[in-house]
């Protein structure tokens, strides 16, 4: 458990300034609120969805956290190579 919780730190170590370095690039300033509070709503569902499971004995603790890892894995490498198509982009 320990070693998927530092996973999972590391992950987010990363995740947080390369988001928001891509964040800057991709959406425009005039509507960077907008769209990161839409994005916000799917998160809060599955949060909420992942709380009524665990509280109702439909999955356990473990799951939980290899879902979590799971899903902090893959929007970090979605963001890196949305900004890399970005980065690309740009440099043309």
């Amino acid at each position: 458990m320990v070693v998927l919780f530092s996973v999972f730190e590391f992950v987010v170590g990363i995740y947080k300034p390369v988001l928001a370095s891509a964040r800057s690039i991709v959406i425009p300033c005039h509507v960077r609120s907008a769209v990161m509070a839409l994005c916000r709503v799917p998160l809060n569902f599955k949060v909420i969805l992942a709380y009524s499971a665990y509280s109702s004995g439909l999955c356990d603790q473990k799951f939980l956290m290899l879902v979590a890892s799971s899903f902090i894995i893959i929007s970090s490498i979605s963001v890196f190579l949305l900004f890399n198509v970005s980065y690309m982009s740009t440099a043309k």
